[in-house]
């Protein structure tokens, strides 16, 4: 049985008056030609920069239904579009759907409205999904009410946490995920609970494919200085007391 871990939303291109103009009469080949150029010009930038923007909410939401077992797929991908034209389907374990929405619209939201913006897309979205397939509610609610909860703020601790060798401290790793970047800070608390230290070490695209490499591994180098180390250790960064 599939279990739902992912959650992505894609803007739809459209071609400008002025390319459909130029597409008439063209053959497939002139066509395809016209609207891959177009595309690459016009278009591809926003279309990253959508998937950038709405990644925290989307990564925010997935982690608070917590891995949704099902019988259609792993992934969801919601299709922000002008027009709805189409059934939600399911190929080979992704699940596609439907939303309506501009994404001009979008960019000139304020921060805060983009991020009210990318629930409301996730939340029609799965909708669509839970009656068709009569999948819980309460799972995907859930997952809504935690994100309202917290205010939008995508703030996780990683599951690596070190005692120093004279535990007299702890270290851990924040990741904020924003808008329109990922912080990752080391942190330094006493057995309290206190923060003595705290410091951001690595500023990433807000995307899990640029920073999930730096979570290899943390360790104490002394009493007074704590390491993270890359995946690949290709990177470290150090924190000291």
């Amino acid at each position: 049985m599939p279990t739902l871990k992912e959650i992505g939303l894609y803007p739809q291109y459209i071609p400008s008056e002025e390319i459909f103009k130029q597409l008439a009469g063209k053959s497939e080949e002139e066509r395809n030609k016209i609207t891959v150029d177009d595309y690459n010009l016009n278009y591809k930038e926003k279309f990253f920069e959508f998937r950038l923007q709405t990644r925290c909410v989307a990564a925010h939401y997935e982690r608070s239904f917590n891995e949704y077992k099902n019988n259609k797929c792993w992934k969801i991908v919601i299709d922000c579009v002008l027009n709805v034209n189409r059934e939600p389907y399911s190929v080979d374990g992704i699940y596609s759907v439907q939303v309506k929405c501009n994404i001009e619209d979008f960019f000139i939201l304020g921060d805060f409205e983009k991020k009210r913006n990318t629930l409301d897309l996730i939340t029609k979205g799965v909708s669509q999904i839970e009656q068709k397939e009569g999948w819980d509610k309460k799972v995907f609610d859930n997952a809504y009410n935690k994100v309202l909860a917290e205010n939008y703020e995508n703030r996780w601790i990683w599951k690596k946490q070190k005692s120093n060798p004279g535990r007299q401290y702890i270290a851990k790793v924040l990741c904020e995920h924003g808008l329109y970047s990922c912080d990752i800070s080391l942190i330094i608390e006493d057995k309290q609970g206190q923060v003595i230290k705290q410091e951001i070490v690595i500023r990433e695209k807000p995307d899990e494919w640029a920073f999930s490499k730096y979570f290899g591994d943390l360790n104490w180098i002394s009493n007074n200085e704590v390491r993270l180390v890359s995946k690949k250790k290709d990177y470290e960064f150090k924190l000291n007391l």
